[in-house]
């Protein structure tokens, strides 16, 4: 009897029964695994990007309401001012009349 026997293939990760399937199925899985961290990188700058999106949208928002609020009163306040001198222009008018 001979002492020589026939040893399994050796896998280099310790499995004892290494094919070109299972060598596949490894660069497979690491394929994934590296497709899973650029997704989870690239969702990560997405959200940033959309976060500060966001930031500078609610400020631009925040700067024309107040742009409009100025805008509002100065309208009035000149609207206020034209009854104002009409009002002065028609007491001229009624007193030059009266002369």
């Amino acid at each position: 009897m001979s002492n020589t026997r026939r040893s399994p293939a050796f896998d280099p990760n310790g499995s004892r029964n290494s094919t070109p399937e299972t060598g596949r199925n490894r660069d497979l899985e690491q394929q994934l695994a590296a497709a899973n961290k650029a997704h989870d990188d690239t969702k990560l700058v997405f959200e940033s990007r959309e976060q500060e999106a966001e930031k500078a949208y609610r400020e631009r928002l925040e700067q024309l309401e107040n742009d409009y609020q100025s805008l509002l009163t100065y309208v009035k306040g000149t609207e206020k001012m034209l009854k104002k001198m009409k009002e002065e222009l028609e007491l001229e008018l009624d007193l030059r009349q009266d002369r």
